[in-house]
């Protein structure tokens, strides 16, 4: 490999594995550090994940040329990335040291944490920002406008005239309007959104195995009805470390050691020097 990957004593150097982390060099790589039982315990766990991948991973999701987001049969021309932290519950069992968290994100919330970063254009991302701003906007609106009458001090005299506690019941009233048309715009957006645009990213196909095999959005939990849109970053380039970034497959004769990262035996310690 590299002279930047110099580590001979990481299990994972030379391996698929360490090529799926992506990582810049062995410096910029947290296993770095880590004891012989402690990497191979993570490439354990990395294998796991990669299994509970598609064929080809996630880059058919971000390497495109194309939205990922469009239903319509041409999709438009991506601008940018949408950015979602995706997990799955590990089997009941051995419970794990919280090691590698950046890259597998060991948590009580999920068992493995993967990047799930993917090609957008201008039109979903605004489909999608749509639905979690306008509804929002709404309701703020239907709740500042009657405190900014009320604080008006011949407005609020005025509806005092009638009733000391009328200009309270005239903000409790537009409070209420503002929440109801919150849920009635959000739900007609949905409505109307969704024929153009996946809404859920499980629900893109290239996603929507991982979503029956267990994969589930962080932001939203497990219950996969707690919320119909996905909660997404936006970016203007992909992350370009960790599991689940590599643009481009493995190369193929550097795949046969990853059984040994778990099973083999502690390479001695032969560390080189990088150059310069």
């Amino acid at each position: 490999m590299d002279n930047k990957f110099y580590n001979t004593q990481c299990e994972l150097n030379g391996t698929r594995l360490c090529q799926e982390l992506n990582m810049s060099s062995c410096g910029d790589c947290p296993l770095s550090g880590m004891k012989g039982y402690e990497r191979k315990r993570i490439a354990a766990d990395i294998l796991a994940i990669l299994d509970m991948m598609p064929e080809n991973g996630m880059r058919d999701l971000f390497t495109g040329d194309k939205c990922v987001f469009c239903k319509n049969d041409e999709p438009n021309d991506k601008t940018g990335y949408a950015l979602s932290d995706i997990g799955h519950m590990r089997p009941e069992g051995e419970e794990r040291p919280k090691l590698f968290k950046s890259l597998l994100g060991l948590s009580s919330r999920a068992g493995y944490m993967l990047p799930a970063q993917m090609g957008i254009c201008s039109r979903c991302k605004r489909n999608l920002n749509m639905i979690g701003s306008l509804p929002l906007l709404i309701l703020c609106i239907f709740i500042a406008v009657p405190v900014l009458l009320i604080g008006v001090k011949d407005i609020r005299e005025s509806l005092a005239a009638v009733s000391s506690f009328f200009p309270f019941a005239i903000f409790l009233i537009s409070v209420a309007i503002g929440v109801a048309l919150y849920f009635v715009s959000k739900k007609l957006l949905i409505s109307h959104l969704s024929k153009q645009t996946y809404l859920n990213i499980f629900d893109i196909p290239r996603l929507k195995a991982m979503g029956e095999d267990g994969w589930f959005e962080l932001s939203k939990g497990r219950d996969p009805d707690t919320y119909v849109v996905s909660k997404l970053l936006f970016m203007k380039k992909p992350l370009k470390s960790g599991l689940g970034t590599r643009p481009t497959a493995p190369i193929d004769d550097l795949m046969k050691k990853a059984d040994e990262a778990i099973s083999g035996e502690e390479r001695p310690v032969e560390t080189q020097t990088v150059e310069q």
